[in-house]
């Protein structure tokens, strides 16, 4: 579920009462847009990465920390998108990026640099 209507529905809910439910953001890797039904990376040693954001400025916030992924022990393929997910598995999509042109992109296999996003480069932006 896109993150505009998850916040939508957050709001709407206290209007009925309803807290508005916090989530711990992990960030995967996926080989096929993840919206479209795309295939996360699986196996490996794969395992989403925890992600800790800065205080918000306007309605976007960046990451402060390194989210570094495991190196492979296994072919994970080629990550094209990563997805801001709102659980360490299963849970709902908050933010895709595609990954064209990056390292992440590559075959990820035995042997690979494991993926890094550094802090201050993953935008998180509620529309």
């Amino acid at each position: 579920m896109p993150s505009g209507l998850i916040f939508a529905q957050g709001v709407l809910n206290t209007a009925r009462g309803s807290p508005m439910p916090a989530w711990s953001p992990y960030l995967a890797l996926f080989l096929d847009d993840p919206l479209g039904g795309g295939a996360e990376v699986a196996g490996g040693s794969y395992a989403r990465q925890a992600v800790a954001f800065q205080a918000p400025t306007g309605n976007s916030m960046v990451n402060s920390n390194t989210i570094n992924f495991p190196a492979p022990t296994g072919v994970w393929g080629s990550p094209a998108y990563m997805a801001l997910m709102d659980a360490a598995s299963g849970g709902n999509v908050r933010q895709t990026w595609l990954l064209a042109g990056t390292d992440a992109e590559r075959l990820q296999q035995v042997g690979s640099t494991p993926v890094q996003v550094v802090p201050g480069s993953l935008i998180f932006t509620v529309p």
